[in-house]
């Protein structure tokens, strides 16, 4: 699989033979894998798996969460997929996470994830590795469901609407040139900004300021 080619949406779900599609090879079964990039076998990336029902407990709500390395027996070691998400963390390279949730068969893709740290941890009896991943910035915003408001009621909307007057153009060009773009009632004139632009065609008046008079001159 060329890297150049993945297309994959942050939120959406795939099944394993969806993926197996995406990236032209099978899923291992295994927390972390390791692959290569078609273009440039020198060039790797992860896939990271987690689940709700999987024997680590993953948190991985919010942007930044723990993720706990691969091995269930016995104390977990610096190899395999734990050495590369470790070293990930000073010298970076594509990481693809899913997650899935319990009963679910489908995988959610999260986005691709920087790793900030590695740490040590006691964990049912033996030691485990502790990532500590931070996502990177998505397209489509992230809602935790354990912390979303949804008994807020909905923000009521009122429609309103507006009226203007709609002036004739003719009329309004004509009124302008009649009193040489000055205002009728004091005679006096506003220019626009922008000095290459001929006196006559600088003036600025509406033609709100034009006005039918009697013949008493009111």
């Amino acid at each position: 699989m060329r890297l150049a080619d993945l297309e994959l949406e942050p939120g959406a779900a795939y099944e394993a033979a969806e993926l197996r599609e995406a990236f032209d090879r099978r899923m291992t079964g295994r927390g972390i894998e390791i692959c290569y990039d078609d273009d440039d076998r020198r060039q790797r990336y992860l896939r990271l798996f987690s689940t709700d029902s999987g024997p680590y407990e993953d948190d991985v709500t919010g942007g930044q969460f723990t993720y706990v390395g691969e091995g269930q027996r016995g104390d977990q070691t610096l190899t395999g997929g734990n050495r590369y998400l470790k070293n990930a963390a000073d010298a970076p390279l594509p990481i693809f996470f899913f997650h899935r949730e319990a009963g679910e068969s489908a995988w959610e893709y999260q986005g691709q994830v920087d790793v900030l740290a590695c740490d040590e941890a006691e964990h049912g009896g033996r030691t485990v590795y502790q990532f500590t991943l931070q996502r990177r910035s998505e397209t489509r915003e992230r809602i935790d469901r354990t912390e979303a408001a949804a008994d807020l009621d909905a923000p009521e909307r009122v429609e309103t609407s507006r009226s203007r007057v709609v002036r004739s153009t003719p009329v309004v060009r004509a009124l302008k040139e009649r009193y040489g773009h000055a205002c009728q009632l004091c005679g006096a004139t506003r220019r626009r900004g922008w000095t290459s632009t001929p006196p006559s065609a600088s003036r600025r008046v509406g033609a709100a300021s034009f006005g039918a008079r009697r013949s008493s001159g009111r």
